[in-house]
Protein backbone atom coordinates (compact mmCIF):
# COMPACT_ATOMS: atom_id res chain seq x y z
CA UNK A 1 0.00 0.00 0.00
CA UNK A 2 0.99 3.55 0.05
CA UNK A 3 -0.79 4.64 3.29
CA UNK A 4 1.27 6.10 5.94
CA UNK A 5 1.59 9.69 7.84
CA UNK A 6 4.30 12.43 8.17
CA UNK A 7 4.98 15.26 10.85
CA UNK A 8 8.16 17.15 11.68
CA UNK A 9 7.27 16.90 15.42
CA UNK A 10 8.30 20.57 16.32
CA UNK A 11 4.83 22.75 15.76
CA UNK A 12 1.74 21.16 17.27
CA UNK A 13 -0.44 24.34 16.66
CA UNK A 14 1.14 23.74 12.59
CA UNK A 15 -0.22 20.53 12.73
CA UNK A 16 -3.50 20.96 14.59
CA UNK A 17 -4.03 23.31 11.55
CA UNK A 18 -3.28 21.39 8.87
CA UNK A 19 -5.23 18.69 10.82
CA UNK A 20 -8.42 21.02 10.55
CA UNK A 21 -7.42 21.87 6.94
CA UNK A 22 -7.21 18.80 5.46
CA UNK A 23 -11.08 17.81 7.40
CA UNK A 24 -12.38 20.67 5.89
CA UNK A 25 -10.75 19.58 2.54
CA UNK A 26 -12.32 16.26 2.43
CA UNK A 27 -15.83 17.48 3.92
CA UNK A 28 -16.03 19.94 0.90
CA UNK A 29 -14.58 17.11 -1.59
CA UNK A 30 -18.37 14.37 -0.27
CA UNK A 31 -20.19 17.78 -0.58
CA UNK A 32 -18.86 18.35 -4.32
CA UNK A 33 -19.17 14.43 -5.10
CA UNK A 34 -22.94 14.45 -3.59
CA UNK A 35 -23.74 17.65 -5.91
CA UNK A 36 -22.26 15.82 -8.39
CA UNK A 37 -24.15 13.01 -8.40
CA UNK A 38 -27.29 15.04 -7.99
CA UNK A 39 -26.59 17.18 -10.98
CA UNK A 40 -25.86 13.59 -13.27
CA UNK A 41 -29.27 12.25 -12.39
CA UNK A 42 -30.55 15.33 -14.83
CA UNK A 43 -28.18 15.33 -17.39
CA UNK A 44 -30.69 13.55 -19.70
CA UNK A 45 -32.93 16.31 -19.81
CA UNK A 46 -30.24 19.12 -20.20
CA UNK A 47 -29.42 18.70 -23.94
CA UNK A 48 -26.30 17.30 -26.00
CA UNK A 49 -23.61 16.62 -23.68
CA UNK A 50 -19.86 15.85 -24.02
CA UNK A 51 -19.07 12.43 -22.49
CA UNK A 52 -15.80 13.16 -21.83
CA UNK A 53 -16.93 15.56 -19.35
CA UNK A 54 -18.70 12.76 -18.15
CA UNK A 55 -15.66 10.17 -17.61
CA UNK A 56 -12.96 13.13 -16.75
CA UNK A 57 -15.42 13.18 -13.69
CA UNK A 58 -15.10 9.33 -13.00
CA UNK A 59 -11.52 9.38 -13.74
CA UNK A 60 -10.90 12.07 -11.23
CA UNK A 61 -13.14 10.98 -8.27
CA UNK A 62 -11.18 7.67 -8.39
CA UNK A 63 -7.82 9.45 -8.04
CA UNK A 64 -9.50 11.23 -5.15
CA UNK A 65 -10.19 8.03 -3.82
CA UNK A 66 -6.74 6.30 -4.88
CA UNK A 67 -4.93 8.96 -2.72
CA UNK A 68 -1.78 8.24 -4.64
CA UNK A 69 -0.12 10.90 -2.99
CA UNK A 70 -0.91 9.27 0.87
CA UNK A 71 -0.15 12.15 3.25
CA UNK A 72 -2.54 12.52 6.05
CA UNK A 73 -0.02 14.81 8.28
CA UNK A 74 2.46 17.17 7.67
CA UNK A 75 5.98 17.10 6.94
CA UNK A 76 7.01 20.58 7.11
CA UNK A 77 4.83 23.95 5.60
CA UNK A 78 7.70 25.67 4.74
CA UNK A 79 8.73 22.38 2.45
CA UNK A 80 5.20 22.01 1.21
CA UNK A 81 4.32 25.55 0.02
CA UNK A 82 7.75 26.90 -1.00
CA UNK A 83 7.50 27.57 -4.60
CA UNK A 84 9.80 24.98 -7.13
CA UNK A 85 9.27 27.50 -10.06
CA UNK A 86 9.41 30.74 -10.42
CA UNK A 87 6.33 32.72 -12.40
CA UNK A 88 6.77 33.47 -15.71
CA UNK A 89 4.59 35.02 -18.91
CA UNK A 90 3.63 32.79 -21.20
CA UNK A 91 3.91 29.71 -18.58
CA UNK A 92 1.42 27.67 -16.32
CA UNK A 93 2.58 26.02 -12.46
CA UNK A 94 0.79 23.21 -10.68
CA UNK A 95 1.58 22.21 -7.52
CA UNK A 96 2.23 24.99 -5.46
CA UNK A 97 0.73 26.93 -2.61
CA UNK A 98 -3.26 26.87 -3.15
CA UNK A 99 -3.09 26.77 -7.14
CA UNK A 100 -6.35 27.38 -8.52
CA UNK A 101 -8.59 23.95 -8.54
CA UNK A 102 -9.03 22.43 -12.33
CA UNK A 103 -12.33 21.35 -13.38
CA UNK A 104 -13.28 18.19 -14.67
CA UNK A 105 -14.24 19.23 -17.60
CA UNK A 106 -11.36 21.48 -18.45
CA UNK A 107 -9.30 18.60 -18.56
CA UNK A 108 -7.83 16.70 -21.92
CA UNK A 109 -8.81 12.92 -21.86
CA UNK A 110 -6.46 10.65 -20.42
CA UNK A 111 -4.79 7.73 -22.82
CA UNK A 112 -7.03 5.39 -21.30
CA UNK A 113 -10.34 7.11 -22.73
CA UNK A 114 -9.06 7.76 -26.25
CA UNK A 115 -10.80 4.08 -27.43
CA UNK A 116 -14.07 5.05 -27.58
CA UNK A 117 -15.27 3.58 -31.27
CA UNK A 118 -12.84 0.59 -30.10
CA UNK A 119 -15.07 0.38 -26.38
CA UNK A 120 -18.71 0.95 -27.26
CA UNK A 121 -19.00 1.17 -30.77
CA UNK A 122 -16.92 -2.29 -32.24
CA UNK A 123 -19.26 -5.41 -31.63
CA UNK A 124 -22.49 -3.63 -30.89
CA UNK A 125 -24.95 -2.61 -33.21
CA UNK A 126 -24.83 0.42 -34.89
CA UNK A 127 -24.16 2.41 -38.67
CA UNK A 128 -21.40 4.70 -40.28
CA UNK A 129 -21.57 7.56 -42.34
CA UNK A 130 -19.30 9.45 -44.30
CA UNK A 131 -18.92 12.24 -46.75
CA UNK A 132 -15.65 12.52 -48.74
CA UNK A 133 -15.47 15.93 -49.53
CA UNK A 134 -15.94 19.15 -47.62
CA UNK A 135 -14.50 22.24 -47.05
CA UNK A 136 -12.97 20.55 -43.77
CA UNK A 137 -12.16 17.33 -45.58
CA UNK A 138 -13.40 14.02 -45.43
CA UNK A 139 -16.08 13.41 -42.08
CA UNK A 140 -16.91 9.99 -40.64
CA UNK A 141 -19.84 9.75 -38.60
CA UNK A 142 -20.91 6.41 -36.17
CA UNK A 143 -24.28 6.44 -34.45
CA UNK A 144 -26.06 3.90 -31.85
CA UNK A 145 -28.80 3.82 -29.86
CA UNK A 146 -28.78 2.73 -26.16
CA UNK A 147 -29.74 4.09 -22.99
CA UNK A 148 -27.84 5.85 -20.35
CA UNK A 149 -27.98 5.07 -16.60
CA UNK A 150 -31.01 6.51 -15.84
CA UNK A 151 -32.81 4.50 -18.19
CA UNK A 152 -33.33 7.07 -20.62
CA UNK A 153 -32.86 7.09 -24.31
CA UNK A 154 -29.45 8.25 -25.75
CA UNK A 155 -27.62 8.44 -28.74
CA UNK A 156 -24.38 8.17 -28.50
CA UNK A 157 -22.31 9.64 -31.87
CA UNK A 158 -18.98 10.41 -32.87
CA UNK A 159 -17.91 12.47 -35.67
CA UNK A 160 -14.41 12.35 -36.98
CA UNK A 161 -12.39 15.07 -38.85
CA UNK A 162 -8.85 15.16 -40.06
CA UNK A 163 -8.80 17.69 -36.65
CA UNK A 164 -10.20 15.82 -34.29
CA UNK A 165 -12.60 13.68 -32.75
CA UNK A 166 -16.14 14.44 -31.60
CA UNK A 167 -17.89 12.58 -29.55
CA UNK A 168 -21.28 13.55 -27.97
CA UNK A 169 -24.32 11.84 -25.89
CA UNK A 170 -27.65 12.90 -27.72
CA UNK A 171 -30.87 12.36 -25.38
CA UNK A 172 -33.41 10.53 -27.66
CA UNK A 173 -35.87 13.38 -26.84
CA UNK A 174 -34.27 16.06 -28.51
CA UNK A 175 -34.25 14.29 -31.93
CA UNK A 176 -36.67 11.48 -32.17
CA UNK A 177 -38.67 10.44 -33.87
CA UNK A 178 -35.42 9.16 -36.66
CA UNK A 179 -34.28 6.12 -38.21
CA UNK A 180 -31.10 5.26 -37.72
CA UNK A 181 -30.17 3.61 -40.76
CA UNK A 182 -32.32 6.19 -43.05
CA UNK A 183 -30.46 9.64 -42.13
CA UNK A 184 -28.20 10.96 -40.13
CA UNK A 185 -29.38 14.84 -40.59
CA UNK A 186 -30.97 15.22 -37.10
CA UNK A 187 -27.89 13.77 -35.22
CA UNK A 188 -25.47 15.71 -36.94
CA UNK A 189 -27.54 18.67 -36.34
CA UNK A 190 -28.06 17.95 -32.99
CA UNK A 191 -24.36 17.34 -32.29
CA UNK A 192 -22.43 20.23 -34.91
CA UNK A 193 -24.53 21.92 -36.99
CA UNK A 194 -21.73 23.38 -39.00
CA UNK A 195 -21.49 20.21 -40.72
CA UNK A 196 -25.40 19.64 -40.94
CA UNK A 197 -25.10 21.43 -44.78
CA UNK A 198 -23.21 18.48 -46.24
CA UNK A 199 -24.98 14.92 -47.27
CA UNK A 200 -23.85 12.31 -45.37
CA UNK A 201 -24.03 8.76 -47.15
CA UNK A 202 -24.34 5.80 -45.40
CA UNK A 203 -21.96 2.95 -45.42
CA UNK A 204 -22.81 -1.06 -45.43
CA UNK A 205 -19.04 -2.49 -45.64
CA UNK A 206 -18.56 -5.40 -43.62
CA UNK A 207 -15.50 -4.82 -42.84
CA UNK A 208 -15.82 -0.71 -41.85
CA UNK A 209 -15.65 -1.61 -37.78
CA UNK A 210 -12.23 -3.32 -38.49
CA UNK A 211 -11.46 -0.21 -40.18
CA UNK A 212 -12.11 2.05 -37.72
CA UNK A 213 -10.79 -0.04 -34.79
CA UNK A 214 -7.62 -0.04 -36.70
CA UNK A 215 -7.72 4.17 -37.52
CA UNK A 216 -8.08 4.83 -33.55
CA UNK A 217 -5.61 2.24 -32.41
CA UNK A 218 -3.16 3.60 -34.98
CA UNK A 219 -3.32 7.21 -33.69
CA UNK A 220 -3.07 6.28 -30.25
CA UNK A 221 0.78 5.99 -29.29
CA UNK A 222 2.44 2.99 -27.60
CA UNK A 223 5.84 4.25 -27.16
CA UNK A 224 6.97 7.23 -25.36
CA UNK A 225 10.09 8.93 -24.61
CA UNK A 226 11.06 11.45 -21.49
CA UNK A 227 13.92 13.41 -20.90
CA UNK A 228 15.62 13.22 -17.74
CA UNK A 229 17.89 16.18 -16.43
CA UNK A 230 19.56 16.00 -12.83
CA UNK A 231 19.76 19.55 -11.28
CA UNK A 232 22.59 19.33 -8.47
CA UNK A 233 22.41 22.14 -5.43
CA UNK A 234 22.76 25.60 -6.56
CA UNK A 235 22.02 25.01 -10.23
CA UNK A 236 19.65 26.87 -12.02
CA UNK A 237 20.69 27.06 -15.87
CA UNK A 238 20.11 24.52 -18.60
CA UNK A 239 24.22 24.58 -19.25
CA UNK A 240 24.91 23.59 -16.02
CA UNK A 241 22.09 20.72 -15.63
CA UNK A 242 23.69 18.80 -18.92
CA UNK A 243 27.14 19.35 -17.98
CA UNK A 244 26.46 16.74 -15.20
CA UNK A 245 28.10 13.80 -15.49
CA UNK A 246 26.89 12.52 -12.73
CA UNK A 247 23.45 12.04 -10.15
CA UNK A 248 23.51 11.66 -6.35
CA UNK A 249 21.88 8.57 -4.57
CA UNK A 250 18.76 9.97 -3.82
CA UNK A 251 18.54 10.93 -7.70
CA UNK A 252 19.12 6.92 -8.83
CA UNK A 253 16.62 5.75 -6.13
CA UNK A 254 13.84 7.97 -8.07
CA UNK A 255 15.16 6.64 -11.37
CA UNK A 256 15.17 3.10 -9.48
CA UNK A 257 11.48 3.95 -8.91
CA UNK A 258 10.79 4.80 -12.54
CA UNK A 259 12.52 2.09 -14.42
CA UNK A 260 14.68 -0.36 -14.87
CA UNK A 261 18.37 -0.05 -16.19
CA UNK A 262 18.80 -1.40 -19.46
CA UNK A 263 22.19 -2.06 -21.30
CA UNK A 264 21.78 -0.12 -24.57
CA UNK A 265 24.14 -2.41 -26.58
CA UNK A 266 21.56 -4.96 -28.64
CA UNK A 267 18.37 -3.75 -26.26
CA UNK A 268 15.23 -4.83 -28.57
CA UNK A 269 12.62 -2.62 -26.78
CA UNK A 270 11.82 0.63 -27.83
CA UNK A 271 14.92 2.75 -27.88
CA UNK A 272 13.45 6.16 -28.04
CA UNK A 273 16.45 7.04 -30.43
CA UNK A 274 19.37 6.00 -28.20
CA UNK A 275 21.72 3.62 -30.42
CA UNK A 276 21.56 0.50 -29.75
CA UNK A 277 24.10 -0.77 -31.62
CA UNK A 278 27.57 0.91 -31.82
CA UNK A 279 27.39 2.86 -28.38
CA UNK A 280 27.36 6.66 -29.38
CA UNK A 281 24.41 7.26 -26.34
CA UNK A 282 26.33 5.95 -23.78
CA UNK A 283 25.90 2.27 -22.26
CA UNK A 284 22.93 2.46 -19.98
CA UNK A 285 19.43 3.74 -20.22
CA UNK A 286 16.41 3.62 -17.84
CA UNK A 287 13.23 1.88 -19.67
CA UNK A 288 9.87 0.63 -18.27
CA UNK A 289 6.53 -0.53 -19.62
CA UNK A 290 3.65 0.42 -17.98
CA UNK A 291 0.35 -0.84 -18.95
CA UNK A 292 0.23 -1.52 -22.78
CA UNK A 293 3.16 1.13 -22.67
CA UNK A 294 6.65 1.23 -23.37
CA UNK A 295 8.94 4.21 -22.00
CA UNK A 296 12.48 5.30 -22.48
CA UNK A 297 13.77 7.89 -20.71
CA UNK A 298 16.98 10.32 -21.85
CA UNK A 299 18.29 10.47 -19.03
CA UNK A 300 21.24 13.11 -19.48
CA UNK A 301 23.91 12.20 -16.73
CA UNK A 302 23.30 8.25 -18.67
CA UNK A 303 24.25 9.93 -21.74
CA UNK A 304 28.37 10.73 -23.54
CA UNK A 305 30.13 13.97 -21.66
CA UNK A 306 31.82 15.90 -24.56
CA UNK A 307 34.47 17.60 -23.84
CA UNK A 308 35.09 21.16 -24.52
CA UNK A 309 31.13 21.89 -25.03
CA UNK A 310 29.73 23.84 -22.73
CA UNK A 311 26.35 23.54 -24.73
CA UNK A 312 26.70 19.54 -24.40
CA UNK A 313 24.85 19.37 -27.98
CA UNK A 314 24.64 15.53 -28.16
CA UNK A 315 22.71 15.71 -24.76
CA UNK A 316 20.61 18.38 -25.74
CA UNK A 317 19.73 16.76 -29.20
CA UNK A 318 17.66 13.78 -27.47
CA UNK A 319 16.25 16.09 -24.19
CA UNK A 320 15.62 19.15 -26.12
CA UNK A 321 13.40 16.97 -29.02
CA UNK A 322 11.44 15.42 -25.82
CA UNK A 323 7.88 16.97 -25.34
CA UNK A 324 8.28 16.06 -21.57
CA UNK A 325 11.05 16.79 -19.56
CA UNK A 326 11.97 15.88 -15.89
CA UNK A 327 13.70 17.28 -13.64
CA UNK A 328 15.04 16.07 -10.40
CA UNK A 329 16.30 18.87 -7.85
CA UNK A 330 18.89 18.13 -5.05
CA UNK A 331 18.88 20.56 -2.12
CA UNK A 332 21.91 22.20 -0.73
CA UNK A 333 23.75 21.09 2.42
CA UNK A 334 21.55 23.35 4.52
CA UNK A 335 18.51 21.66 2.97
CA UNK A 336 17.11 24.85 1.23
CA UNK A 337 16.43 24.96 -2.72
CA UNK A 338 16.47 28.00 -5.71
CA UNK A 339 13.12 27.96 -7.66
CA UNK A 340 14.14 27.53 -11.38
CA UNK A 341 12.82 29.78 -13.95
CA UNK A 342 9.70 28.34 -16.34
CA UNK A 343 11.83 28.68 -19.64
CA UNK A 344 15.28 27.82 -18.78
CA UNK A 345 15.02 25.33 -20.97
CA UNK A 346 15.73 27.03 -24.63
CA UNK A 347 13.87 24.19 -26.91
CA UNK A 348 10.72 24.72 -29.10
CA UNK A 349 10.35 21.31 -28.81
CA UNK A 350 9.62 20.98 -24.91
CA UNK A 351 6.56 21.84 -23.69
CA UNK A 352 6.15 20.40 -19.92
CA UNK A 353 8.66 20.48 -17.10
CA UNK A 354 7.84 18.10 -14.03
CA UNK A 355 10.09 19.28 -11.39
CA UNK A 356 11.14 16.23 -8.62
CA UNK A 357 12.63 17.41 -5.05
CA UNK A 358 12.94 14.77 -2.29
CA UNK A 359 12.17 15.80 0.94
CA UNK A 360 11.67 13.50 4.63
CA UNK A 361 10.25 13.92 7.71
CA UNK A 362 11.84 14.54 10.95
CA UNK A 363 8.76 12.23 12.71
CA UNK A 364 9.73 9.42 10.35
CA UNK A 365 13.34 9.33 9.11
CA UNK A 366 12.28 6.00 7.00
CA UNK A 367 10.14 7.12 4.73
CA UNK A 368 10.94 9.23 1.39
CA UNK A 369 8.55 11.69 0.18
CA UNK A 370 8.65 13.58 -2.95
CA UNK A 371 7.59 17.43 -3.78
CA UNK A 372 5.92 17.58 -7.49
CA UNK A 373 5.18 21.05 -9.67
CA UNK A 374 4.34 21.02 -13.71
CA UNK A 375 5.77 23.55 -15.43
CA UNK A 376 3.62 23.78 -18.89
CA UNK A 377 3.35 26.25 -21.96
CA UNK A 378 0.39 28.23 -21.72
CA UNK A 379 -1.18 26.67 -25.00
CA UNK A 380 -1.26 23.37 -23.08
CA UNK A 381 -4.47 22.52 -21.64
CA UNK A 382 -5.01 21.04 -17.79
CA UNK A 383 -4.81 17.70 -17.95
CA UNK A 384 -5.31 14.61 -15.47
CA UNK A 385 -4.54 13.79 -12.90
CA UNK A 386 -4.36 16.96 -11.18
CA UNK A 387 -1.47 17.63 -8.51
CA UNK A 388 -3.21 17.35 -5.44
CA UNK A 389 -2.97 19.79 -2.58
CA UNK A 390 -0.43 19.23 -0.67
CA UNK A 391 2.11 18.14 -3.62
CA UNK A 392 3.70 15.76 -1.69
CA UNK A 393 3.77 11.89 -2.34
CA UNK A 394 5.56 9.24 -0.97
CA UNK A 395 7.62 6.31 -2.87
CA UNK A 396 5.95 3.64 -3.48
CA UNK A 397 4.57 2.00 -6.58
CA UNK A 398 1.12 4.02 -6.75
CA UNK A 399 3.15 7.24 -7.06
CA UNK A 400 5.30 6.12 -9.51
CA UNK A 401 1.69 5.09 -11.27
CA UNK A 402 0.26 8.65 -10.96
CA UNK A 403 3.68 9.97 -12.30
CA UNK A 404 4.14 7.72 -15.51
CA UNK A 405 0.15 9.04 -16.35
CA UNK A 406 1.10 12.57 -15.45
CA UNK A 407 3.62 12.13 -17.97
CA UNK A 408 1.96 10.38 -20.75
CA UNK A 409 -1.33 13.06 -20.31
CA UNK A 410 1.24 15.95 -20.79
CA UNK A 411 2.41 14.81 -24.02
CA UNK A 412 -0.79 13.96 -25.01
CA UNK A 413 -2.11 17.80 -23.87
CA UNK A 414 0.47 18.95 -25.93
CA UNK A 415 -0.66 17.73 -28.64
CA UNK A 416 -4.11 19.43 -28.46
CA UNK A 417 -2.64 22.66 -27.54
CA UNK A 418 0.53 23.57 -29.61
CA UNK A 419 -0.45 24.86 -33.00
CA UNK A 420 2.56 22.86 -34.89
CA UNK A 421 2.66 19.72 -33.32
CA UNK A 422 -1.46 19.94 -33.58
CA UNK A 423 -0.81 20.67 -37.68
CA UNK A 424 1.53 17.56 -37.75
CA UNK A 425 -1.46 15.67 -35.80
CA UNK A 426 -3.95 17.08 -38.49
CA UNK A 427 -2.00 15.87 -41.52
CA UNK A 428 -0.90 12.27 -40.39
CA UNK A 429 -5.27 11.67 -39.09
CA UNK A 430 -6.14 13.14 -42.66
CA UNK A 431 -3.81 10.42 -44.27
CA UNK A 432 -5.77 7.94 -42.40
CA UNK A 433 -9.01 9.10 -42.31
CA UNK A 434 -8.56 9.64 -46.28
CA UNK A 435 -7.70 5.89 -46.34
CA UNK A 436 -10.54 4.42 -44.87
CA UNK A 437 -12.36 6.45 -47.01
CA UNK A 438 -11.15 5.52 -50.27
CA UNK A 439 -11.20 1.68 -49.81
CA UNK A 440 -15.21 2.20 -48.56
CA UNK A 441 -15.83 3.70 -51.82
CA UNK A 442 -13.73 1.43 -53.63
CA UNK A 443 -15.55 -1.42 -52.50
CA UNK A 444 -18.55 0.38 -53.02
CA UNK A 445 -17.92 0.94 -56.38
CA UNK A 446 -16.92 -2.87 -57.19
CA UNK A 447 -20.26 -4.29 -55.47
CA UNK A 448 -18.16 -6.37 -52.89
CA UNK A 449 -20.07 -5.05 -50.12
CA UNK A 450 -23.40 -6.22 -51.93
CA UNK A 451 -21.80 -9.60 -52.52
CA UNK A 452 -21.72 -10.23 -49.19
CA UNK A 453 -25.10 -7.86 -47.98
CA UNK A 454 -28.28 -8.04 -49.65
CA UNK A 455 -29.82 -4.83 -47.94
CA UNK A 456 -26.01 -3.26 -49.35
CA UNK A 457 -26.84 -4.54 -52.61
CA UNK A 458 -30.07 -3.07 -52.76
CA UNK A 459 -29.03 -0.04 -51.79
CA UNK A 460 -26.11 0.35 -54.06
CA UNK A 461 -28.09 -0.84 -56.88
CA UNK A 462 -30.60 2.25 -56.37
CA UNK A 463 -27.49 4.68 -55.89
CA UNK A 464 -26.21 4.07 -59.26
CA UNK A 465 -29.36 3.52 -61.18
CA UNK A 466 -29.60 7.35 -59.64
CA UNK A 467 -26.43 8.43 -60.70
CA UNK A 468 -27.33 6.65 -64.46
CA UNK A 469 -30.45 8.54 -64.82
CA UNK A 470 -28.41 12.18 -63.30
CA UNK A 471 -25.98 11.44 -66.24
CA UNK A 472 -28.84 10.88 -68.71
CA UNK A 473 -30.52 14.59 -67.64
CA UNK A 474 -26.99 16.26 -68.46
CA UNK A 475 -26.00 13.85 -71.79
Amino acid sequence: GCSGGAGNGSDSASREEWSEARKDSMEEEEEREQAEAEEEGDESNDGVQSNSAESLRRLSRAIAKERWFAVSGPISTAIVFERLVNDQNGYCIEGYKDTEEILDSDLVPSIEALKWYTDYFYGSKHVNYYVSETPVGPIMLSAMRERDATGNKVYRVMIRTHQADQRVIIPSASVDPIKLGESCYKLVKAANPLLSAFEFKRSLLPELPTLLVRLELEQIPSTFKFGVLYCAPGQKSEEEMFCNRDGSKDFYKFLDLLGERVALQDFKGFSGGLDTRFGSTGEHSISTRWRDYEFMFHVAPLLPYTEDDAQQVEKKRHLGNDIVVIIFQDAADDGTYEPLDAAFIKSEFVHALLVVRVCFSEADPGKRYYRVACVTKDTVPPFAPVIPNPPVFLHCENFRNYFLAKCVNAELATYFGSSALASRLSRARLSLLSGVIRKVKEAEASADVGATDPSAGAVLRKQNERKARMKKLFL
